[in-house]
């Protein structure tokens, strides 16, 4: 990143970590211009050249107005500015500047920095400024105290649409017509109807906020638009627009509409509180069911009301039996609002209708529910305060606590075509790559920072799979890395954030790692905990952006162009995993441990400590939710040493059985991607010749593949056959008796 120039779009989309490296790596390779200077030779002091990294990391986040004014006061300091000769070096006629920089206390900051002049050749460059504004600024300087806005700030154009009432007015009325189609917001009512309180919504605290439906993006509602005035449009391969008249004979007329361009601009200027929601967001199942259902019963409780109430006014020489009424009443409530919950009527702390019933009952459990997500939530940031504490500190092994999250990212792909449209490989299945990120919330940096950083396990389909023993030896694997699992001192405490996926972490095996680490006595307490379904949104998920940066950039077709790619942020290390990692754990914490039956799945905390014979587990972190402890250890091994478990585990703990890579997978490797891939990269192992056997064994799959196929086809147009047969048959025997009689 450091050899890149990045535009200042670019540069705002890294995080700050990421952003404080570019600059780091920028300044190793910066000098001044002036070959009579060398101002700038102060960033080949590693601490200097931190503190101004630091410095134009800040700079870098302000607005373009915003950096001008900072500059036009340093200009119009440079007017009266006395600098030594020892400063100037000899030269009299040259502006000096103070370097800029921060001291935040984590760097030694020399007092050679805090005096050092720049000239204003080297200040340019520092600042990444064109000579051009750099002299906009300083004319502003001698003729002004304060540096003026652009000429045009709060000037109207001359062609604006608000100028034009025939082009304007149906556009305000498109917009106030797509503020009345906002969704509900799932996460955001469920918390709302719980309690009250909007802010605790998971993302955007807005509530003004308007949210469309997600198939509703900007050139969907431009074509709404644009159906309005009674035209049609039709998106071109490219990307442009085609606009026809829906009547035949009437011509386009461009002054009746806008184009999409300015229609984009005009949404984002002046109606912000409007968005598309993303797929990303609220993203729980049983919220959004909730909040669907609960629009729906408010709808219906409100009909069967009125309904009820019309009742009580009609004749009463209807009926003689009101008990009778009220239960067809509410049978015909019932049936208008389809309950989807068993609502008894008859408790005395029942509503009046099955709908608001089943309302309540809904908001009950919504609330435990939100309740649960936010202690756990809680409970997550802070074991990652005390992580982050002991690691400031300097806390010695025995007594500090450790945070880690566990979690797999989305899939990539081998080879990819990032940088390019795909082509026919559109149609083609690559090769899957798998990325397992485990991060340390209290990763101490080389320059004293205390924060997350990312391991990386990366590896393909052919290495390895994502189950459960995957996932229990890369915690093992990145633990020993780490230097926590000691076989001569015990740690403190280890807390591990897993989100609520059953199939690769909230299950049996991974669960019976925590009992594992405390019976080989590495730890004197382990907490597996896990984020409320649905409400899993963690560090890792944030990293994983960091990590992918550059992939989502690139052409990649070997495996090790993919690991130089990921490699590339402060914040996360890959490790390359290879067949050997992996180990059937599943096998040896069977052996020794019983399985939680019952207790896996609406349980969110597990704990171990003294020798991991017994497991104390919890629904969540809430007070009304109390622990209960059940012995997981298997009779046999109840009283084992610490020997006798190391000595099983020697004999039972080997290496998963690794199958390489699926025999068709090697045939489309070779046969389709080779191909379309440069030819340098034909040698590589991904793309060898598949030997015979396999070419055999893909043969003869197929071959049975296409009988089933032909077999389950003939038995289903044979039944189809045979009832439209029987049906047929029964039509045209009533026809002839009809015809008899």
């Amino acid at each position: 990143m450091g050899t890149v120039v990045l535009a200042r779009k670019s540069k705002l989309a890294l995080n700050d970590t990421d952003l404080y490296t570019y600059f780091l790596n920028r300044l190793e390779r910066m000098s001044c211009p002036n070959r009579s200077c060398g101002c700038l030779a102060i960033v080949d002091d590693s601490n200097a050249r931190s503190a101004i990294a630091k410095y134009l990391t800040w700079f870098e986040r302000k607005h373009k107005h915003e950096q001008d004014s900072i500059v036009f006061e340093w200009v119009r300091y440079v007017l009266i500015l006395k600098a030594s000769n020892e400063q100037r070096k000899g030269v009299t006629n040259r502006k000096v500047f103070r370097l800029p920089f921060v001291d935040d206390g984590t760097d030694a900051v020399d007092d050679k920095v805090r005096t050092y002049l720049l000239c204003k050749r080297g200040l340019v460059i520092l600042l990444s400024f064109g000579d051009r504004r750099y002299v906009t600024i300083r004319s502003a300087a001698m003729s002004s105290a304060v540096l003026p806005d652009h000429k045009s700030i709060g000037k109207k154009n001359y062609n604006a649409v608000e100028n034009n009432e025939r082009k304007y007015q149906p556009l305000l009325h498109h917009f106030e017509y797509l503020m009345n189609l906002g969704e509900v917001r799932a996460t955001r009512v469920v918390a709302t109807l719980v309690d009250g309180m909007g802010g605790h919504a998971n993302r955007d605290s807005n509530i003004d906020v308007t949210y469309l439906p997600i198939s509703m993006g900007y050139r969907s509602c431009y074509k709404r638009y644009m159906k309005s005035l009674g035209y049609d449009v039709r998106t071109t391969p490219m990307g442009g627009f085609v606009v026809t008249a829906e009547d035949e004979g009437q011509e386009v007329d461009p002054g009746a509409y806008v184009t999409f361009p300015t229609y984009i601009n005009l949404w984002k200027r002046d109606f912000k509180n409007l968005k598309v929601s993303r797929p990303a967001e609220d993203i729980c199942k049983d919220c959004y069911v909730f909040a669907n259902r609960h629009r729906h019963l408010a709808h219906h409780s409100t009909t069967t009301r009125r309904h009820d109430g019309d009742d009580v006014h009609s004749d009463s020489s209807s009926s003689d039996d009101d008990s009778g009424d009220d239960e067809d009443d509410d049978d015909i409530a019932n049936h208008r609002v389809g309950l989807t919950m068993n609502v008894d009527l008859n408790s005395a702390d029942a509503a009046s209708n099955g709908a608001d019933e089943e309302r309540e009952l809904m908001l009950l459990e919504a609330a435990e529910h939100i309740k649960m997500a936010r202690a756990q939530r809680a409970l997550y940031q802070a074991k990652v305060a005390d992580a982050v504490a002991d690691a400031t500190e300097g806390k010695d092994h025995t007594v500090r606590r450790y945070t880690f999250v566990v979690d797999y990212g989305q899939n990539m792909e081998l080879p990819v075509y990032n940088k390019e449209q795909p082509g026919i490989t559109y149609y083609y299945s690559p090769l899957s790559v798998y990325n397992l990120g485990i991060v340390d919330h209290a990763h101490v940096y080389d320059d004293g920072r205390v924060t997350e950083h990312m391991h990386c396990h990366v590896y393909q389909e052919g290495v390895g799979k994502k189950g459960a023993s995957n996932v229990a030896s890369l915690i093992v694997k990145t633990l020993r890395a780490l230097n926590l699992l000691r076989e001569d001192e015990v740690g403190g405490e280890l807390n591990i954030v897993f989100d609520n996926c059953s199939g690769q972490n909230k299950n049996n095996t991974v669960l019976k790692l925590a009992a594992w680490l405390m019976a080989m006595s590495y730890f004197k307490s382990v907490h597996f905990i896990f984020l409320v379904v649905g409400h899993t949104k963690n560090a890792a998920d944030r990293l994983f952006n960091s990590l992918k940066h550059e992939y989502r950039k690139q052409n990649l077709f070997t495996f090790d162009q993919l690991v130089r790619a990921l490699d590339q942020s402060a914040t996360v290390t890959v490790h390359r995993t290879v067949a050997n990692d992996f180990f059937d754990y599943d096998k040896l914490l069977d052996g020794m441990y019983r399985k939680l039956v019952g207790h896996i799945k609406q349980n969110h905390i597990f704990s171990c400590e003294d020798d991991g014979s017994e497991m104390t587990i919890r629904k969540s972190n809430l007070a009304e939710h109390q622990e209960f402890i059940i012995r997981i250890r298997k009779k046999n091994w109840v009283s084992a040493s610490k020997t006798e478990l190391i000595q099983y585990a020697e004999k039972v703990l080997n290496p998963l059985k690794c199958l390489g890579l699926n025999p068709y997978k090697m045939v489309e490797m070779f046969k389709n991607y080779r191909p379309v891939v440069p030819v340098e990269f034909h040698s590589d192992e991904l793309y060898a010749e598949p030997s015979p056997e396999v070419w055999s064994k893909v043969k003869v799959e197929k071959t049975d593949r296409s009988e089933f196929r032909a077999n389950l086809k003939a038995k289903k147009y044979a039944g189809k056959e045979r009832v439209e047969s029987t049906a047929f048959d029964d039509n045209e025997g009533i026809d002839g008796k009809e015809g008899r009689a």
